[in-house]
Order: structure tokens, then C-alpha cells, then sequence
């Protein structure tokens, strides 16, 4: 924390490191500005950022609930069709869309933060704020297939697994 023009701004700072063994070191950091017009009269800007690592359930659960397995993501999948996909394929012939999924990965959240606090004319009180907020690896969840076509007929399908995986959105 610092203040300077006799105490009219107060900057402050802090910066966090953050470690799973899952995951490598991430740095988490917050910025303030504190502008002080008069004793009834604030403007603040904050730009923060914080991360969230994927639960004990995104990263490992394997829970088969009969019509799908929910897992978790700690290895990544390869070789998964979208549901759609193997809906269109049994009743349309169209082709299987593929897709592969990395790993999950902390949800990281950066936000940008303005607002002003004061009384104007000493009779109306004004507290507003406006933020803004970007995402980076969200934490949500992937339908897929696991599915093999039949060699000999083009319209049958071996549905392996059908499965809710925990993902990050693009």
C-alpha cells in the first residue's frame, strides 16, 4: 500500500501464488486505486484476478448413473462423438463428428472494477460500481459417445459408454 498527494490516493497491491499437484504454479494478482475528491467524495478502480481448481469430482469421478457415466477429466479423452452426431448417424447415414478433449485445467477469472461514493450537495447519497469480469478454461461439462461403427453395416453402431465429462469451454 502506498499513499501519495497527502493521502488524496491510496495504490495498493498484492500478488498470490497458487499450487496443486495437478496443476503447475499459477499467479494471482490485485491492483487498487483509491481516489479521494473530498471527505464525501471516492472514485476506486481494481483490476483482481483468482483462480479455481477443478474439484475432487471434475478430476476424478467415474459414476455410472445408468444412462451415463459422469467423469472427471484428469487424463483428457480421445476418440468421442457428440451425441448428436450418432442421433443423425443411426437415423440419417450422415457421417460421426469426432472430438478429443485435453485435460481440465483451473478455471481462471480476471475482473475489472470501477465506482464512486459520495454525497452530492450533502443531501443524496451515490454509491455505483461497474465490473467486468472475462474467464479463462471455464468449468463445465461435455456430453460424448464412445462408440465404434459396424464394418459390415454402415447404419449400426457399438455404443461403448455415454458419458458427462468435466471440461473446459473454449
Amino acid at each position: 500500500e502506498k499513499k501519495i498527494l497527502s493521502d488524496q490516493l491510496i495504490l495498493k497491491g498484492s500478488i498470490r501464488i497458487d499450487k496443486n499437484q495437478n496443476f503447475n504454479f499459477i499467479p494471482t494478482q490485485a491492483i487498487s486505486a483509491i481516489f479521494n475528491f473530498s471527505e464525501n467524495q471516492t472514485v476506486r478502480s481494481t483490476f483482481t484476478s483468482a483462480v479455481r481448481n477443478p474439484t475432487l469430482l471434475n478430476q476424478y469421478q467415474y459414476y455410472n448413473v445408468g444412462r451415463a457415466i459422469l467423469a472427471g477429466n484428469i487424463n483428457g479423452y480421445q476418440n468421442l462423438c457428440t451425441p448428436e452426431s450418432v442421433f443423425d448417424k443411426l437415423f440419417t447415414g450422415s457421417d460421426l463428428n469426432y472430438f478429443n478433449l485435453g485435460s481440465i485445467q483451473p478455471e481462471e477469472v480476471n475482473c475489472l472494477e470501477f465506482g464512486y461514493r459520495g454525497a452530492l450537495n450533502n443531501k443524496f447519497y451515490v454509491d455505483a460500481n461497474y465490473y467486468y469480469n472475462w474467464y479463462t478454461n471455464f468449468i463445465g461439462y461435455i456430453n460424448g459417445v464412445d462408440v465404434t461403427p459396424d464394418p459390415v453395416y454402415s447404419n449400426r453402431l457399438y455404443i461403448h459408454n455415454v458419458y458427462r465429462i468435466a471440461t473446459n469451454s473454449r
